[in-house]
């Protein structure tokens, strides 16, 4: 019993804690797959197919409401994002549309977070 407790606390005390901000959320969901700048090489290589979050070309497809829908739900290979809740999803929306040179772009519709 002693050591499933001290093998417990160990493994906390190793997990990755990431601050409640876009920026921390996004390390914690996203870039292991999508990277640190969006350029999703490791999520690319899994899929086969290259699906850079930066490029002018996924910002002006991709609108806001489908972003949503792919992390809560997944498409393609990318499963969904399990118990992410609106207000992070809108938060990790905020970065990655600030992944663009020309900066943060604005929301499509307006969801209300707590």
């Amino acid at each position: 019993m002693r050591l499933f407790v001290l093998t417990a606390l160990l493994l906390s005390a190793c997990a990755q804690q990431y601050p409640d901000t876009p920026h921390g959320r996004w390390m914690a969901r996203c870039a292991r797959c999508h990277e640190l700048d969006g350029s999703s090489r490791t999520a690319s290589e899994q899929a086969g197919r290259p699906v850079d979050l930066r490029t002018a070309r996924f910002q002006s497809e991709y609108t806001d409401l489908r972003i949503r829908h792919i992390m809560e739900f997944g498409e393609g290979k990318m499963q969904g994002v399990s118990g992410i809740r609106p207000a992070e999803m809108d938060s990790i929306l905020r970065y990655v549309r600030a992944l663009t040179p020309s900066g943060p772009g604005l929301l499509d519709t307006e969801v209300e977070t707590p």
